[in-house]
Formats: C-alpha cells, structure tokens, sequence
C-alpha cells in the first residue's frame, strides 16, 4: 500500500499470495533466475499451475504483474538488509538493487521504494 496506495483488491491479494506456490515447489534465487532462464520459465511454468490448482491469487494485469515483481524484489532486498547488510555490496545485490530501481521508475514507484529502503538508515 505503501508503493501504490490505488491499489485494486485483486492486486493486493495477488501481492499477498505471490510466494503461496512456493511451498510445493521451493524458492528459485533471483540470481539463479537470471543465470537458468529456461529453468526459471519451467519453475513459473509449475507456480501457475500450482496457484490454479489451489486457487491461489494470481495477478490479473500486466500493471499488477510488474508491482507484485517490485514487492518480491523489495521483500528480498529488505531481507538481505536485516540479515546479511555486508551483502549489499556484493555485485549480484547490486545488480537486484539497481534492477528494483529501474523496474519501480518505469512504475512511477521508485520514490515510495527509496524511502522504504532509506528507513533501513542505509544510503540508495
């Protein structure tokens, strides 16, 4: 709420639910996704059948696809923060970082998203 505050209700269960598929099948680091495309497909291929056969919500639009994408890389980024801080400095994390700026620009979201990150007490 705090990156989009007109969020739809469909958006916001979609945000809600986005790992739900993830404890039948595992996580897939975003590194990972980036080095194995054709695994990463296959691994989106398996979630939206598991959200389908549970009935978990998936995003409806292109606009709600790209926001939940921010919020999980938000989600990861925040936790590497609180749990390994060093790691910011690493190229991959950079890398995530750099890709969760541009993609919440594109948004019109990277304001909200620097000031979540900003209240780690941690420059952008």
């Amino acid at each position: 709420m705090r990156i989009y505050p007109n969020a739809s209700q469909p958006l916001i269960e979609a945000v809600r639910y986005h790992d739900e598929a993830e404890r039948w099948l595992g996580d897939m680091p975003y590194m990972a996704k980036q080095q194995f495309s054709d695994l990463a497909a296959a691994m989106r291929e398996a979630e939206i059948c598991i959200e389908m056969d549970h009935g978990i919500p998936a995003p409806k639009t292109t606009f709600d696809r790209i926001m939940v994408k921010i919020v999980d890389r938000l989600d990861a980024y925040l936790w590497m923060l609180d749990h390994a801080p060093d790691l910011a400095k690493e190229k991959d994390w950079i890398a995530a970082f750099n890709d969760l700026i541009l993609l919440s620009e594109q948004m019109g979201a990277a304001w909200p998203v620097s000031i979540i990150i900003n209240e780690k007490g941690l420059p952008i």
